[in-house]
């Protein structure tokens, strides 16, 4: 279950699998009713990686070697480079959104959260601000192992670029034991912060959790991706 540079036709695939799995390995409920703000809030979160300007690097992850995309990591070496990118696509998002601001429901309250969320985003955790960053997904059942395999392809990228860390974002209900999460990723918390778009959709208090991995030395076993 190796971890292979995408190629261009795999940018269907991504968009796909990070539709199906955005309310914590669930699409959103109201997906259906609202495609433009659905493809807005798709390309905030993902053109900053896959925008053929991108300076990012993609893996994904296949069962077999023709078979669909199950998971894929997307990581911007230069942190510098990627808080621009998410800044100019939250503006972007937030004038697409503006018919939805008015109440509507889960869908207005969805818009105000994501851009409060986004806004936060905007500036990491000091301990994680100048290191490379990674968003890594798999879909919903098959998480743990092929998180693994993404997590070994982000360091393999991180390695060669002469990185010794890196971070991501996992999202989790407040109270769950996170070690499973975090296992995946091998790394540990350095900062906690309340996830509203999350908790406003599932009902239940969710946190985004920063996590910093350091990459370990390549195992004799295993050679890079």
């Amino acid at each position: 279950m190796p971890v292979e540079p995408a190629r261009p036709d795999d940018d269907a695939e991504i968009r796909a699998l990070f539709r199906a799995t955005l309310a914590l390995g669930h699409p959103l409920p109201f997906a259906a009713q609202a495609p433009a703000l659905l493809a807005a809030y798709e390309r905030l979160c993902l053109d900053p990686y896959l925008d053929p300007r991108s300076p990012a690097v993609v893996g994904v992850l296949r069962d077999a070697p023709t078979g669909p995309v199950r998971g894929y990591a997307l990581v911007c070496l230069d942190a510098g480079a990627l808080r621009p990118w998410r800044s100019r696509r939250l503006a972007r998002f937030a004038a697409t959104a503006t018919p939805w601001l008015p109440p509507r429901g889960e869908t207005s309250a969805f818009v105000r959260s994501r851009i409060l969320d986004g806004w936060a985003l905007r500036r990491p955790a000091r301990a994680v601000r100048a290191l490379p960053h990674a968003h890594v997904n798999a879909a919903a059942g098959a998480r743990h192992l092929p998180g693994r395999h993404l997590a070994d392809f982000v360091d393999d990228v991180c390695r060669a670029a002469g990185h010794t860390r890196w971070y991501g974002e996992i999202n989790a209900r407040v109270g769950r034991r996170v070690a499973a999460l975090t296992d995946r990723w091998g790394g540990e918390i350095v900062d906690r912060t309340p996830n509203r778009t999350l908790s406003r959709l599932l009902g239940v208090p969710v946190e985004r959790l920063t996590v910093l991995r350091r990459v370990p030395p390549l195992a004799a076993e295993r050679p890079a991706a």
